[in-house]
């Protein structure tokens, strides 16, 4: 949802650098820095653009890589924190998390103009501690031609570098879905959901072992899907483990407890339970319905509070949405952050913790998707080739959302789910591969690839003193 221009009285200062030859990077650089200066007594205060419009002659993705400058030399700047809520950039309009707007302190407005043959940018400062504009900065630059050209490149190169798959294990081609979890006591857990089973493997010497199984007894109604899907919920709420389970065949889902070293059946739901979040000091659970026999959910958010290991379904109540082959729940500290989903038109959604749609991706996107808690969205490529698929990664911190890296995968992208592997925090992956007389099924695991540090000098040398 874009935000909507408020009228101002304000008081007009003007700083203006007619600077030649370094362009873009110097444009950007002084406007921060002016925008920077009329808020250096604005220690530990939130600040955030709020509206970002491009009338120059630069296109859209030469004004997003302007505004990623831009944005950056701002965090830098000491004091204030800034915040960028910028979720897309669409026909020189920008478009902002407005959920997320409500804490700002300093709400910052940019526009980009064409002046003769400069590029000038200009920056309002509010203050909604005062109630009133206290600073509006402009400058100006040539932008030469071929800057012009960089600054329009597609594909630098960069977005294959950020994430690399760490591990890939065998899997089976009934697989639903796939949850990590540490136990209480460190030990890491591996569930892998089937139609009819959830079996649970721990790493013994470095391999994968299974420690135990849970029968699913699913109940009539019964409904036949081509395609059987599932979901799966495995956490700690107040030092008590529990499972869930929702499918595309059985309209009640399964929910367990961990009591005497075994999972125990308690009542299920008319929801599939896929998140637990804090919400005005109650705990609820997030979740959807699958229509049955179908591969896809309907268009409803289902909320209901959790309390003494049971869900209150006379107090559960639901939130309007579009129909969705797949959704995810971004939090931060048990506290809902943004929604996402992929609707039957392939088109990625993004809604903010009040539910309403901030924004929809123009490119289609595969129905698989994923967030990893406050930090990353991960979702699939629409493809009709077999055997070929790639992952887009959505970097989604501060309430913002911006495309970062993609990376191709050698087979069909299943499904998506968060988890760990060996402590590190990624993405699973689940990939069928097609083969000559059969298909092959994989479950990979992709980390964020972190630059190498530089080693100190002490820890370089050998032998020690």
């Amino acid at each position: 949802m874009k935000t909507k221009p408020v009228a101002f009285f304000f008081v007009l200062i003007c700083l203006i650098y007619p600077v030649f030859g370094e362009g873009i990077d110097r444009l950007a650089g002084t406007i921060a820095d002016a925008v920077g200066e009329s808020l250096k007594d604005a220690f530990q205060k939130k600040a955030s653009i709020i509206r970002f419009e491009n009338f120059s002659e630069l296109t859209d993705q030469s004004a997003v890589k302007f505004y990623q400058i831009v944005v950056s030399r701002l965090e830098r700047q000491t004091g204030v924190q800034f915040i960028d809520l910028m979720i897309n950039f669409n026909n020189g309009q920008g478009e902002f998390n407005e959920s997320a707007a409500g804490d700002i302190s300093y709400p910052i407005y940019l526009k980009l103009i064409r002046n003769m043959d400069k590029i000038g940018v200009g920056a309002v400062v509010f203050s909604r501690i005062q109630d009133r504009i206290i600073a509006l900065k402009y400058t100006e630059e040539t932008v030469p031609k071929g800057e012009r050209e960089i600054l329009d490149v597609q594909q630098y190169g960069f977005m294959e570098l950020g994430f690399a798959r760490v591990i890939e294990i065998d899997a089976e081609p009934q697989l639903l879905d796939f949850r990590t979890i540490t136990d209480l006591q460190g030990e890491e857990r591996f569930y892998f959901l089937y139609p009819d089973k959830i079996e649970v493997f721990g790493i013994i010497q470095n391999r994968l072992t299974k420690l135990l199984s849970v029968d699913l007894d699913w109940e009539r109604p019964y409904y036949p899907a081509i395609k059987p899907e599932g979901k799966l919920f495995v956490a700690y709420h107040n030092n008590e483990g529990y499972l869930a389970v929702g499918t595309n065949f059985a309209p009640l889902s399964k929910m367990f407890r961990f009591e005497e070293l075994q999972w125990q059946e308690l009542d299920g739901t008319d929801f599939t339970p896929i998140r637990l979040v804090d919400i005005n000091q109650e705990t609820y659970f997030l979740g959807a319905r699958y229509e049955m026999g179908k591969n896809y959910f309907q268009d409803k958010i289902v909320l209901a509070p959790f309390a003494d290991g049971k869900v209150q379904t006379q107090r559960q109540y639901e939130k309007q949405i579009s129909f969705h082959y797949s959704i995810d729940f971004s939090t931060r500290d048990n506290q809902l952050n943004s929604v996402h989903l992929v609707d039957l038109d392939y088109n990625y959604r993004f809604l903010g913790a009040d539910f309403e749609i901030a924004t929809t991706d123009v490119a289609r996107r595969g129905s698989s998707l994923a967030a990893l808690d406050g930090q990353w969205i991960a979702v699939s490529a629409y493809t009709e080739a077999p055997g070929s698929d790639k992952l887009f990664f959505y970097k989604i911190d501060n309430s913002a959302r911006q495309l970062v890296y993609e990376k191709s995968v050698d087979g069909s992208a299943r499904f998506l789910t968060n988890g760990t592997w060996k402590s590190m925090e990624g993405f699973w992956v689940y990939l069928e591969k097609p083969m000559p007389y059969r298909s092959e099924y994989k479950l990979q695991f992709w980390q964020k690839n972190e630059p190498a540090q530089p080693q100190s000098p002490a820890s370089g040398k050998e032998g020690g003193e």
